[in-house]
């Protein structure tokens, strides 16, 4: 009897790991589609302006009154009545040909010391994923790239930035920026963004200045990871 349910338990071992070795070698075929969402963005081309530009709608030239404040720690100075001939001219471009512009080139021409000039921009979420604006990058000729992030909000809104264009050791500019850093866009969503640059007297005596700047922003629920937080 004893020999029986011995054998009675082995078979049904057998008979269970024979089932389990069935089933775990049996397949299963489905189709699964899966979309990810695209971070995109751009500068909008009909939303970018200068204080002081170049040339007016039709493309004519034109010089205007240099209008701009001075940050508190620095001393107004008004250039002659007449004698304002710099200007500052924006472009933007599409750097990987996906019909969105991603870069602003900024010259700045027939500059002097405490020259002036404000940029305004517009930025529109053109992906599918909200995203939240990371920081600016200031990229010189010489590949250097400075960056702004609303973790240094004194030297954004009041300090400034300075900028050597030309590599010489001295500084040409400063930069001041505005604010819309870590604001959530959804898709179709805009900020404005606004920029100071002021020409200082160590700058270059008969040179253009020109440098570049881009966006680096992240979808929306990234942003304190990348900003140091948790």
């Amino acid at each position: 009897m004893k020999s029986m349910s011995i054998a009675l338990a082995a078979f049904l071992l057998v008979a269970a790991m024979g089932g389990a070795y069935a089933l775990w070698f049996e397949s299963l075929d489905t189709n699964i589609t899966a979309n990810t969402g695209e971070l995109d963005w751009e500068f909008m081309n009909n939303s970018i302006y200068t204080s002081d530009p170049c040339t007016d709608d039709l493309g004519n030239n034109i010089t205007w009154p240099d209008k701009n404040a001075f940050p508190p720690d620095y001393e107004t100075v008004i250039a002659p009545e007449g004698k304002d001939v710099g200007c500052t001219a924006l472009e933007p471009v599409d750097t990987d040909s996906d019909g969105d512009f991603d870069t602003l080139n900024i010259d700045i021409y027939n500059a002097y010391p405490y020259y002036a000039t404000e940029v305004d921009f517009r930025v529109r979420n053109t992906g599918t994923i909200p995203l939240k604006i990371w920081r600016i990058v200031v990229t010189l000729d010489n590949g250097t790239n400075y960056t702004f992030t609303e973790l240094n909000p004194d030297e954004v809104e009041h300090e400034g930035l300075y900028l050597d264009l030309n590599n010489d050791g001295n500084p040409d500019v400063i930069m001041l920026w505005g604010d819309n850093f870590g604001v959530q866009l959804e898709t179709g969503d805009t900020a404005d963004i606004s920029l100071r640059i002021i020409v200082l007297q160590t700058a270059p005596q008969g040179e253009d200045l020109h440098f570049t700047i881009s966006l680096d922003a992240v979808q929306w629920n990234e942003y304190e990871q990348v900003m140091g937080g948790d």
